[in-house]
């Protein structure tokens, strides 16, 4: 089973610092860049034996419900109303609480690493937690629901930023991942034999090649 996971395009809080959290705040939306980006998703990788027609007519699509990945997939040529388009709340980003929309200056980077409970942040453990769990649940919906005629199932998942390093942690848990650009995919494959994971992609972007990826075993992380 191979599962990409493409973050959305640029938005005008990621052009300004500003930490976006799980919010559709107004200022959250993509930029002129940001839509290119989303419209060149389809071009970064080698789908093998799909093409990126065939994805788009049989292989079922995860999003985050936030805006920001609805208006990606639509400049990807995907509907966001179609039947294969899930929307899926464990996609969503990490939630950030009272950080959400704060400029990302020295004294804010510090609030979020130490990921104080008043402040109502999500923790890296239950960010990865639930990263795993959604990819796991989209495995089992995808057996479920087998594409004929294919060597190999895919689904393509549109997400974010800190939901994609949270999958790096415990797919690939023997190196520490790049951060992943807006725009860019990581592409990883679920034995379905063994249930252990592999990272093939890391932040590969139209005309760049990915970063240098070896294959780990999924890891355990409580």
């Amino acid at each position: 089973m191979i599962v990409v996971l493409a973050r959305h395009g640029q938005t005008q809080w990621n052009l300004e610092h500003r930490l976006q959290s799980d919010t559709d705040a107004p200022g959250v939306q993509l930029t002129t860049l940001g839509r290119e980006q989303a419209a060149e998703i389809p071009l970064t990788f080698d789908w093998g034996d799909w093409s990126w027609d065939d994805a788009v007519n049989s292989a079922t699509f995860y999003t985050s419900p936030l805006k920001r990945c609805l208006e990606t997939l639509d400049c990807m040529g995907v509907d966001a109303h179609a039947d294969r388009v899930v929307r899926d709340d464990l996609l969503r980003e990490r939630c950030l609480g009272a950080l959400a929309g704060l400029v990302l200056d020295r004294d804010v980077a510090k609030r979020l690493k130490a990921g104080a409970e008043e402040d109502g942040i999500e923790t890296t453990d239950a960010l990865m937690q639930r990263s795993r769990r959604a990819l796991e649940a989209i495995c089992a919906a995808e057996a479920r629901n087998a594409q004929s005629g294919r060597n190999e199932r895919i689904a393509v998942c549109v997400t974010h930023g800190a939901f994609m390093q949270s999958v790096g942690r415990w797919a690939g848990p023997n190196r520490k991942w790049p951060r992943v650009e807006n725009g860019h995919v990581c592409v990883l494959r679920r034995d379905d034999r063994t249930t252990r994971w592999s990272v093939l992609e890391w932040n590969k972007g139209k005309g760049k090649a990915s970063s240098d990826v070896a294959t780990f075993g999924g890891g355990d992380f409580g």
